[in-house]
């Protein structure tokens, strides 16, 4: 979007965290000078997000931004914004409508026992803020004969395609984008292991800058969890792919600590993305992501999320993608989903695994279930002689079996012959 915007003025209201402060950044970068607002332009102890904050990034990228301290439930202050802006620059080319409640006191809540305060703060700022801010800008806009007026959801307004949100129910876990940089910071004092930040990335524009503050808070390495699913029919897979290579390529080269790469499985050649993602300087790749689909409720007939958790049988497609890429690449593997007991974790290993990660089986088992797998893993290696994981590390991989045609189409037969043979078997059996 560089330059997309020069020579025209924006407003974004509440720009100071969230998809408020993503649409800032964007807009600013695009060349637009922008306008924004939220209830305080000051820093506030404890937070990371603010005004401030938001018009210093937009400068470091070379745009020009306008902090001003509005409070959407009041008019007054609402119409003092748009005759700043006049008296500023005498035009408004664009507005996007952000500022929005609060709503923790109400995620769980029974609509009976919510407060009838919060609903009337959920209309004062949402519906009755965008239509006063979306009246002021069409005064204007009228006389210009132009202008945008675009209204984010109060539920929208909680989200942002880049790494600062995407977070799994953020209200339920009381965590956001700002805090989870101070979640970083209390977890690196308060353990021995490496810490991982984990978040999710789409665009290269916000997620550069979040990734050298979860290095700067002290994470020792950096997920870049590229949960995307291409939609658009126009879009190729090419460019998709382009997307996501230029995203690691720059991620790269804004931080100092590793950088793994987190993919799922919907790919047209997953080979060459991976040597793309090499070249781009990746230092893991996670195969595979878990895109959560959502179902469709036959009484309400809505579509409605729905979380499932991985079980062993999901682990087969990522034992036959890190086998077959075992060696051919120079980033660390990884296998995410279908993780659960210790010969799953020996299946990782052997295929040319790093590392096996377990979330859905903890979820399921509680912490402890890693001293039975841990367990399992020495009995299991003991038995066999082994003396480490490293000895046994790519053993069953493409490069490393006497057949590798049973990674290929060629073992297709074979697949269906066993299944015939198993069933005849059963058949005798009785």
């Amino acid at each position: 979007m560089a330059n997309e915007l020069s020579g025209k003025i924006a407003l974004v209201t509440g720009a100071s965290k969230n998809i408020g402060k993503g649409i800032a950044l964007e807009v600013g970068a695009s060349g637009a000078v922008t306008y924004l607002t939220a209830r305080s332009v000051e820093d506030v102890p404890g937070q990371l997000a603010s005004l401030n904050r938001t018009v210093a990034e937009i400068e470091a990228r070379g745009g020009t931004a306008v902090a001003i301290a509005c409070d959407h439930t009041d008019d007054a202050q609402v119409e003092a914004v748009f005759d700043r802006i006049r008296a500023d620059h005498g035009r408004l080319d664009l507005v996007v409508n952000v500022a929005s409640p609060d709503f923790s006191e109400m995620v769980g809540v029974s609509f009976w026992d919510i407060p009838f305060r919060h609903i009337s703060a959920c209309l004062d700022i949402g519906p009755r803020s965008n239509y006063v801010t979306t009246a002021l800008a069409a005064r204007m806009m009228i006389e210009q004969r132009s202008g945008v007026v675009i209204n984010i959801s109060s539920h929208g307004a909680e989200s942002y395609s880049e790494a600062t949100t995407y977070f799994p129910d953020m209200q339920s876990y009381a965590i956001g984008p700002d805090a989870y940089l101070e979640h970083i910071r209390r977890a690196k004092a308060a353990v021995r292991i490496p810490v991982i930040g984990s978040l999710n990335g789409v665009s290269r524009g916000g997620w550069t800058g979040y990734a050298r503050k979860i290095e700067e808070a002290g994470a020792d390495a950096l997920e870049l969890n590229v949960y995307y699913i291409p939609t658009d029919p126009d879009l190729t897979g090419d460019e998709v792919e382009r997307r996501h290579v230029e995203l690691v390529g720059e991620v790269k080269a804004s931080v100092g600590i590793p950088v793994a790469v987190k993919l799922g499985h919907g790919w047209s050649a997953p080979a060459n993305l991976a040597r793309r993602l090499d070249r781009a300087g990746a230092d893991a790749l996670v195969l595979f992501n878990r895109f959560y689909l959502p179902d469709f409720d036959l009484e309400t007939l809505e579509v409605v999320p729905h979380l499932t958790l991985s079980s062993s049988h999901e682990l087969l497609v990522r034992l036959h993608w890190v086998a077959i890429l075992h060696g051919h690449v120079r980033p660390d593997l990884a296998v995410t989903g279908g993780v659960h007991t210790a010969p799953d974790v020996l299946k990782a290993m052997m295929a040319g695994a790093r590392v096996a990660m377990m979330t859905s089986a903890l979820l399921q088992h509680g912490i402890p279930h890693l001293a039975t797998v841990r367990e399992g893993l020495i009995e299991w290696m003991t038995a066999r002689e082994y003396e480490s994981i490293r000895q046994m590390q790519g053993s069953m991989s493409y490069r490393s079996v006497r057949e590798p045609a049973a990674f290929e189409r060629a073992n297709y037969m074979k697949v269906l012959s066993s299944y015939a043979l198993r069933a005849e078997r059963r058949h005798d059996a009785r």
